[in-house]
């Protein structure tokens, strides 16, 4: 990804792609 996209985004959006990003990780590691 692009650095000035991502200092674009808001902290908040930032912190949900983390919460799905860490649930994809988790979700597959149970499988």
């Amino acid at each position: 990804m692009d650095k000035e996209f991502i200092n674009s985004l808001p902290i908040k959006e930032i912190n949900a792609i983390g919460e799905v990003v860490s649930k994809l990780a988790s979700f597959d590691e149970k499988n």
